[in-house]
């Protein structure tokens, strides 16, 4: 994957920084408006709810620009998401590409034709699980200027755990969470219950933060990427993060790593 240009990582950590100071729906549309500028789509929609075996029951969303019809066929009259994209997503947890012109041996022709029946030409998306897996949210980004580049896939993983934690932030989203029974989600009462992760963890954290792969981890800290990845294994079961790129985003919100 190609690595961001120094224009690119600056407008991702502006936007990383504003999802952690993010206590309104007004400064969270901000993060939007700023994303969309880096991304360059013209439909976006997210949403958060309940994982349940292998679906989620949605609880709360928001969309912008997205036909409305189009949302109603992606969920149900249960408020189960059927999106095939959000489908693959769940079994991977890795984002999810569609390009309708390079789809054809990755989707069934009726899927193709759903999408483009609603002029969406390209899609990605990607999610995190949270709260001992129960909480799921899910982020689309469709018809992306001049089609999905690498940097794109890149700025995706990197960005969605912090809009993550900015959106299940806001008050709506926050009302909606709470009324649900701490049973049904397994939620952590205290941060404190999380195991103190230790120097060279968080020194490996932080590189992770700036995109640094395995092997470049284990180069700069003279130590083998195996070690490396053990050191993930650790970090990600302390922080209850789903991935490593998660356990960032928790790590940068609760101070342990810092923005450079």
């Amino acid at each position: 994957m190609s690595r961001l240009n120094e224009t690119h990582r600056q407008n991702a950590m502006s936007i990383i920084e504003l999802c952690l100071h993010a206590n309104s729906m007004v400064e969270f549309e901000a993060i939007l408006h700023r994303t969309k500028m880096l991304i360059e789509h013209e439909m976006f929609a997210c949403g958060v709810g309940i994982r349940k075996d292998y679906s989620m029951q949605s609880i709360s969303s928001l969309n912008e620009s997205f036909p409305s019809d189009f949302m109603s066929t992606i969920v149900d009259h249960t408020g189960q998401v059927i999106s095939p994209l959000f489908l693959r997503w769940l079994e991977t947890q890795t984002p999810q590409v569609l390009d309708i012109e390079h789809a054809r041996n990755q989707f069934t022709t009726e899927q193709i034709d759903f999408y483009q029946k609603f002029n969406i030409q390209n899609v990605i998306s990607h999610g995190v699980l949270d709260c001992g897996e129960y909480c799921t949210s899910y982020f689309g980004f469709a018809n992306i200027k001049n089609g999905i580049q690498d940097h794109h896939v890149h700025l995706i993983k990197m960005l969605v755990p912090h809009l993550h934690s900015a959106y299940t932030k806001m008050p709506s989203v926050q009302k909606t969470l709470s009324s649900l029974t701490s049973k049904q989600l397994k939620i952590k009462k205290s941060n404190n219950q999380e195991s103190t992760l230790s120097d060279r963890e968080v020194e490996v954290l932080q590189w992770v933060f700036i995109g640094k792969s395995n092997q470049e981890i284990g180069d700069a800290l003279c130590i083998s990427r195996s070690t490396i990845k053990n050191h993930l294994q650790n970090i990600i079961q302390k922080l209850n993060a789903n991935n490593r790129q998660h356990a960032a985003a928790k790590a940068l919100q609760r101070g342990i790593i810092k923005l450079e």
